[in-house]
């Protein structure tokens, strides 16, 4: 056909908007999405055991004996929860709102919960992490295998040596924290022929100080289970752990002691003492724990599981007392440059220089603190109710909270003193370990011509021990309980 024919003439007139309008619809044809709302996303209506955890076995490492909620919760992939379950934090958290009351923790199907606080101490199995390291963990209102499960939550560990990953297992780790160093060894067997299986672990962690100075740690754990298999559906095991622990704490000040310092983890609990550091918050705790758990598979469907266990042990914790003396602690508010600001500039000034240039301004002076007690010169008088019979010597005027120790002198006085007790006269708990192990007072044989008059000493206590030549001991009250007297003189060494 001829280009310029009429016919091809009428047919470019035709091709030419078809060619113009081709693009306008395809740009026209393409859909804007920005604006379009995705499809909801159904996966936790259709599992009801999120957030999901993604934990690897290092992640289950990482673990202070000192913590109230399991560490491995950072893993979570709720931003609340990770947000919430840090390590650092020295005061106790709540989830979500709920207590830790409301998170439940059991072992073996028995819930580790305390039955008067409610609250869960994950010390007494602190530096188990082999046997510990994979619990089933679920935070929220969830149901659990074994029971309803708290309102925030459950923690079920299953200890028993059929249940623990066969092998042997060493490690050494090094941390900055609350401890420098652990050593941890674990054996499990696996079930042999006979249906036995068996599984063994310990472990240490120490630091002679920590990350706060000041503080120490020094705790062994120890771990074991024996557990027979009579058939694929009857199993019964037996099994016992326990984490002895002594810490030296570390505790909280007001802003000015931090600024002086120029320290956010200033300590003021603790001072040198014939050139160590020595801490006054010297917190102890063992409680060992005894299980027995059967499981008899019933049917298909059914499974009857019978545990009991039994614990005991004690926590004790010390900290500084004093009677008709100047307070030792060294954050004490008379002894901060702001208590002096408006009525002696000059004293504040020089307590200024004193905190920032001297490193013992705002410790404990423990060697002050035992010259006091041997240069305190008291006398009782009308001691035994006799007139005149007064008695001259040194009495203590500071002590730790856990007991009197009196090693040697002649005519020393110990009067006066609550041992044991609070400030209203109720009984504090077991107060033994410290000083010597007794918790009440201790006249050693070196002392000689010890008067021991007008004393409370906790029912939790042991008493007075009397070893020294001519202790004389009247009117102490020994057993006492919310200002109860059970007991009065109780005789002389």
């Amino acid at each position: 056909m001829p280009a310029n024919s009429p016919r091809s003439a009428a047919l470019r007139r035709t091709l030419l908007p078809l060619a113009l309008i081709g693009p306008l619809l395809s740009v026209l044809g393409q859909e804007d999405t920005t604006g379009l709302v995705p499809p909801a996303d159904t996966t936790a209506a259709e599992n009801p055991t999120t957030p999901i955890y993604t934990i690897t076995a290092d992640d289950l490492d990482s673990e202070l004996g000192s913590q109230d909620i399991s560490g491995i919760l950072q893993s979570s992939r709720d931003l609340f929860t990770s947000t919430a379950a840090f390590n650092w934090g020295s005061a106790r958290f709540r989830i979500r709102g709920y207590d830790s009351e409301n998170t439940w923790v059991s072992i073996n199907g028995l819930l580790m919960n305390d039955l008067e606080s409610g609250w869960s101490c994950w010390s007494q199995w602190g530096g188990l992490n082999d046997v510990t390291r994979y619990p089933v963990i679920r935070t929220g209102i969830n149901p659990s295998r074994l029971y309803f499960g708290g309102i925030g939550g459950f923690t079920d560990m299953d200890l028993r040596a059929g249940s623990l990953r066969k092998g042997l297992r060493g490690s050494f780790a090094v941390s900055n924290r609350a401890y420098n160093n652990r050593v941890m060894l674990t054996w499990t067997s696996g079930y042999n022929k006979n249906g036995w299986a068996f599984s063994l672990s310990g472990s240490r962690r120490w630091a002679n100080e920590g990350y706060v100075e000041g503080t120490f740690f020094d705790a062994y754990s120890y771990f074991g289970s024996a557990e027979k298999r009579f058939h694929e559906g009857h199993r019964l095991a037996f099994t016992v752990f326990g984490a002895p622990i002594a810490r030296g704490r570390s505790g909280a000040a007001i802003q000015e002691a931090y600024d002086l310092k120029d320290n956010n983890y200033y300590n003021p609990y603790w001072g040198f003492q014939d050139g160590e550091k020595r801490n006054s918050r010297v917190s102890l705790d063992h409680k060992p724990v005894f299980m027995l758990t059967d499981e008899l598979k019933l049917d298909g469907r059914t499974t009857l599981r019978t545990s009991a266990f039994y614990s005991f042990g004690r926590g004790t914790y010390t900290a500084l007392n004093w009677f008709d003396a100047r307070d030792p602690r060294p954050d004490y508010y008379r002894y901060f440059p702001s208590y002096y600001e408006d009525t002696d500039p000059a004293q504040a000034a020089a307590l200024t220089q004193a905190w920032q240039n001297d490193p013992a301004q705002g410790q404990i002076d423990w060697d002050q603190l035992y010259f006091a007690n041997g240069k305190n010169l008291y006398t009782a008088e009308n001691v035994n109710g006799v007139e005149g019979n007064d008695v001259t010597g040194n009495r203590i005027a500071e002590m730790s909270d856990d007991g009197i120790d009196v090693v040697s002198g002649d005519a020393n006085i110990i009067s006066g003193n609550q041992i044991g007790m609070s400030n209203d006269g109720l009984d504090w708990g077991n107060n033994t370990g410290g000083i010597f192990d007794t918790g009440g007072i201790r006249v050693r044989n070196g002392a000689t011509n010890t008067l021991v008059e007008d004393n409370r000493i906790g029912f939790n206590n042991q008493g007075i021990i009397l070893e020294g030549r001519g202790t004389e001991v009247c009117g102490n009250r020994i057993g006492v309980g919310s200002g109860d007297e059970l007991a009065g003189n109780v005789g002389e060494g």
